[in-house]
């Protein structure tokens, strides 16, 4: 959908619902609730009574989800639009035009070509996997701001600010009363909760339990991978049904790869997401209507900070040390890059730094939280809610900005050792706190627990910075993978559908020219798909 003037000049995108009451027409798309009121409509005719008829902007902090808006008062003759608090699920600015969908808005505005590509993102985009600071591939097109709300009257619009306090402040919320308003709205929805070896999953998971809702289980990995042989464990344990989702690349042909790039709107490496794309399809089958998973788990525990470990309460983060352990650990191949971005790539590092600077805190470890809110939050955990609300209602409740502030505000000793995420799981279930975790250890508060979990902590944080390190020394990764199979890379390497979109940016040097299908590093290959498919887009 796009939006002009205030009005809807291309409309594609089949993921949004509208609802009607008498003075409104209310176009959503996501995952939308307010307290008390049931998932969609209840919630989203509720807004439009208490927002556009009375303009009470305050009604923003009761809104919860990952959405987008789109109302018009047809008395009025006003219109108005804006995303999730969060700015998660991503709208596209450009000129004076409002878009759900990337893709949609190139493919309309004929002007955009492959001269408008922003060579800084494109260079992130191959390095750290997206474009960031809520820039897109395309100069000029740019992510909407969450805390942004706009209004067109007489086809004039106007940016207003929805008032929001960041993360530093205290929430308005608790837990616990949060976590029983989204039982409540889905209580008349397939509802399925991923569930992994970790701790972020079990803690949403906790809530469902402790408030009796009705869900699924499911598991992303390879066969005997222990997240697999956790999330069957617990699910048996608790008594509900749990799926398996390996990922397979026995049917995998040109025809999916180009499916998936339309879902996921030019914004992810294609082949990366391929088993994502199986298992958001295997839950589509099962009649899934919403789905939620546990990113954002991190503000509950140390997970942004143990690059500093044991060192938590210094005043002055190390910005240099978090971009080499945290945002780009091994050293990238720059010898694929063209012409065009030599430069971009090999000033990369020094640009992130300068904008992280302007994250800086008052400790290290809340500086470090900040940048994660701002950085991988905003473009990796933003671009996979979006992608994923192209398939069904998706939501991942820790990352509530309400819910961000509580985790941020933590005091560091909840936080260490995955206190917090224990106590509120043992409050909620004791029988799922006494589970093994992927490290080793338990999600229980009890003190016998703890002190037994402690032998176990202290090995696996051992082993977590020794692969770290390693991973600087020897340049290669020795973290669990990731739930793919690898023999994918191999397939389109060979593929005269990769080849023809690997000339592609090689003849706009974006890509060395002597550089062969058969030399392309893992990480590139699903990225210059993604790429190259855009560039052959805007070309036509």
């Amino acid at each position: 959908m796009i939006i002009r003037n205030g009005n809807i000049i291309s409309d594609r995108d089949i993921k949004i619902t509208k609802y009607t009451n008498k003075t409104f027409d209310v176009y959503l798309k996501g995952f939308l609730f307010i307290s008390g009121k049931k998932l969609g409509e209840e919630s989203v005719l509720y807004l439009a009574e208490k927002l556009f008829t009375n303009h009470k902007q305050e009604i923003f902090k009761e809104i919860y989800g990952q959405y987008f808006i789109y109302a018009v008062d047809r008395v009025r003759g006003t219109q108005y639009s804006f995303t999730d608090n969060g700015g998660l699920l991503r709208a596209y600015r450009y000129k004076d035009c409002i878009a759900t969908s990337f893709l949609e808005l190139v493919d309309f505005f004929g002007e955009i070509n492959s001269m408008d590509l922003d060579f800084d993102s494109v260079a992130e985009f191959f390095q750290l996997g997206y474009p960031q600071f809520q820039k897109t591939l395309i100069n000029g097109v740019n992510v909407l701001d969450g805390n942004q709300f706009l209004k067109w009257e007489h086809g004039q619009i106007s940016e207003i600010s929805k008032g929001l306090l960041g993360i530093d402040r205290s929430s308005s919320i608790e837990m616990k009363s949060f976590f029983s308003d989204l039982a409540f709205a889905l209580n008349e929805k397939k509802t399925s909760l991923d569930i992994t070896g970790g701790f972020d999953s079990r803690l949403i998971l906790s809530f469902f339990l402790k408030y009796h809702a009705s869900f699924e289980l499911a598991t992303s990995g390879a066969t005997n991978h222990i997240d697999q042989i956790i999330g069957k464990k617990i699910a048996n344990d608790i008594g509900v049904n749990h799926f398996s989702s390996i990922h397979s690349i026995d049917q995998i042909h040109v025809q999916e790869i180009e499916e998936i790039y339309k879902l996921t709107d030019s914004q992810i490496d294609v082949i990366q997401y391929h088993s994502t794309n199986q298992s958001n399809n295997y839950r589509v089958g099962r009649g899934m209507e919403a789905v939620l998973n546990g990113l954002g788990g991190g503000f509950y525990s140390d997970f942004w900070w143990l690059q500093d470990f044991p060192f938590y309460s210094r005043k002055k983060a190390d910005l240099k040390k978090f971009y080499k352990y945290r945002i780009r650990a091994i050293s990238f191949p720059m010898h694929v890059m063209g012409e065009k971005l030599i430069n971009p790539c090999k000033n990369l590092k020094k640009r992130v730094l300068s904008k992280f600077a302007s994250y800086t805190k008052d400790t290290n470890t809340r500086t470090y939280d900040y940048i994660n809110y701002n950085t991988h939050v905003k473009t990796s955990a933003s671009v996979y809610l979006t992608c994923a609300n192209n398939y069904f209602k998706t939501y991942s409740p820790l990352l509530e900005p309400e819910m961000v502030k509580i985790g941020f505000n933590l005091k560091r000793k909840h936080r260490f050792f995955h206190m917090f995420h224990r106590k509120v799981i043992t409050q909620n279930s004791f029988l799922l706190s006494k589970m093994r975790t992927a490290p080793g250890i338990t999600a229980s508060y009890s003190p016998f627990y703890i002190i037994l979990d402690t032998i176990f902590y202290v090995s696996d944080i051992s082993k977590r910075i020794l692969k770290q390190i390693l991973r600087k020394l020897v340049k290669k990764n020795f973290f669990d993978p990731k739930p793919i199979n690898l023999g994918i890379y191999d397939k389109w390497r060979t593929d005269t559908f990769f080849k023809g979109h690997l000339e592609v940016l090689k003849e706009l040097n974006l890509l060395n020219k002597n550089l062969k299908a058969k030399d392309v590093p893992n990480e590139m290959v699903g990225k210059i798909l993604t790429l190259g498919m855009l560039i052959e887009r805007l070309q036509k």
